[in-house]
């Protein structure tokens, strides 16, 4: 998962959350510095895991800010 972050106000944490049918597989926590635009991502092998995915991306307090579902068949 990619992350294009622009006009950050101040130094700050962001977490990608992945979950499998439910359940919290793994968090990845980044930090993110201020200014105009800062870019980066974060990645997960699957393993060949099926079923219904959801990466959750999550502010320094926990809070969701964007989400994304997919299918592994």
């Amino acid at each position: 998962c990619f992350l294009d972050a622009k006009n950050i106000a101040a130094d700050t944490d962001v977490t990608f959350v992945w979950i499998l049918n439910g359940k919290e597989i793994l968090k990845t926590n980044l930090k993110i510095k201020a200014g105009p635009k800062w870019r980066t991502r974060a990645d997960k092998n699957l393993h060949n895991q099926k079923g219904e995915w959801k990466v959750e991306l999550r502010d320094a307090s926990g809070a969701m800010l964007k989400d994304v579902s997919f299918q592994v068949e």
